[in-house]
C-alpha cells in the first residue's frame, strides 16, 4: 500500500483554509462596497410653495438634496438661491442669482462671512463680521434640527438678501398647533423669529414645521413699515414640479 507523503495532508489543509479565508474576505469586501455604493445615492425632496403679499402672489420651487452635505435650492421665475449646509442645518455657503446682473456668493471664514460676485452689475467684495453663533440661511431647512432638539431658544446669523447684510436673530420654539394641509389637519411645531436685543420687540415672524419630519409648512410676517400687508408662504404641492 502506498505510504502518504509526510506533511502533504497538512499542506493541503492549509491551502484549503487559505482559499476559504480569501473567499470570505472577497465576500466581505463586496458587501461593504455595495453598502457604500447604496449610501452614495443622495436623498431628494421637492416641494412647491406659494408666497403672497396682499394681492401679489407667486409660486417657487424648493429642492433639498442630502448626501454628505445638504444642498437647498429655491427657484422662481428670475431668481435662484442655493444653500450648502451641514446635516445639522448650519450654513457653509450661499448663492443668489437674480436676472442677468446679480450673482452673489457667500462663504464663512471663521467669524467673517465673505461676499463676492456681482450685484446689479457691480463687482462685490464685502466682509461681514459675525460672532460664534451659527449661520442659518435657509430657515426652511436649518430649523429642522432646532425643532427636533432640546433647546427652546437659539441665536443665529442670517443674510438679508435685499440688503446683503448679516443680521443676528433669535428663534424660539413654541407650541404645537394643528394646520390644515391639503384639507387634512397636520400637527405642526411653531417657531417665532425676531431680532436680538431690544429690537426684538419691534418685529417678529413665524414658521410652522410638520412634527412628523420637520417639513416646512407655513410662514407669516410683515416685511415693511406699519400698514404693509403680511407676507404668507404656504406649502402649495407636496412633491413634483410646480
Amino acid at each position: 500500500m502506498p505510504q502518504p507523503i509526510p506533511g502533504f495532508a497538512k499542506v493541503k489543509t492549509m491551502k484549503f483554509r487559505g482559499v476559504i479565508v480569501v473567499l470570505l474576505l472577497c465576500f466581505t469586501a463586496a458587501v461593504l462596497f455595495l453598502r457604500s455604493a447604496s449610501g452614495l445615492a443622495a436623498a431628494v425632496e421637492s416641494h412647491c410653495y406659494e408666497e403672497a403679499t396682499g394681492a401679489e402672489r407667486h409660486i417657487f420651487a424648493w429642492r433639498l438634496t442630502v448626501g454628505e452635505q445638504a444642498v437647498i435650492t429655491s427657484t422662481e421665475e428670475n431668481k435662484r438661491f442655493r444653500n450648502v449646509c451641514d446635516l445639522s442645518g448650519v450654513t457653509r455657503g450661499w448663492e443668489m442669482q437674480q436676472g442677468g446682473h446679480t450673482d452673489v456668493q457667500a462663504r464663512r471664514e471663521g467669524n467673517v462671512i465673505v461676499l463676492s460676485g456681482t450685484c446689479e452689475g457691480v463687482a462685490l467684495d464685502r466682509r461681514l463680521p459675525v460672532d460664534d453663533a451659527p449661520w442659518l440661511q435657509p430657515l426652511s431647512y436649518s430649523f429642522r434640527s432646532f425643532i427636533a432638539g432640546e433647546d427652546d431658544e437659539i441665536e443665529f446669523w442670517t443674510i438679508r438678501p435685499d440688503k446683503l447684510k448679516a443680521v443676528k436673530m433669535k428663534a424660539e420654539r413654541r407650541e404645537i398647533e394643528s394646520l390644515m394641509v391639503d384639507g387634512r389637519p397636520v400637527a405642526a411645531r411653531k417657531v417665532r423669529i425676531s431680532l436680538t436685543g431690544l429690537m426684538g420687540r419691534l418685529w417678529a415672524g413665524y414658521y410652522w414645521f410638520r412634527c412628523e419630519d420637520g417639513l416646512f409648512l407655513r410662514y407669516e410676517g410683515v416685511h415693511g413699515p406699519p400698514g404693509t400687508p403680511k407676507t404668507l408662504i404656504n406649502l402649495y404641492a407636496r412633491e413634483g414640479g410646480c
